[in-house]
């Protein structure tokens, strides 16, 4: 009986120590990551002031100055007060513009005076 025992013993310390199949079998690397193609700028709309060579853009919002990667797109619209369908490339401060349109200047209308005559 003792034989049996120890027996036993060995063999459950032996399923306990020895390594599980295929442990020692090559394993691939981790994944890693390659660098991430960097997402395409979102498309917004923005509206402030060309520059009169098209070359840049200021933002009204937050009055940001903007270089413009296709000033072609804007050589119509220099030194005009414009909304712009754009790209914008936070990291390099540029936008791309797919497309501007004229914004009218609101005419300021005076207050009517009133007129309230004394009897």
């Amino acid at each position: 009986m003792n034989k049996f025992f120890i027996v036993l013993a060995g063999f459950i310390a032996f399923t306990c120590v020895a390594p599980a199949p295929g442990a020692y079998a090559q394993t691939k690397a981790p994944k890693t990551k390659a660098a991430a193609a960097p997402k395409a700028p979102k498309t917004t709309t923005i509206s402030g002031t060309v520059s009169s060579d098209g070359k840049t853009f200021v933002a009204d919002k937050d009055k940001k100055s903007w270089a413009v990667s296709n000033p072609d797109a804007l050589s119509a619209n220099a030194g005009q007060h414009v909304q712009l369908t754009a790209q914008e490339d936070k990291a390099k401060g540029e936008v791309t513009v797919k497309s501007a349109k004229v914004l009218t200047a609101k005419a300021k209308t005076p207050k009517a005076k009133s007129s309230t005559k004394k009897t």
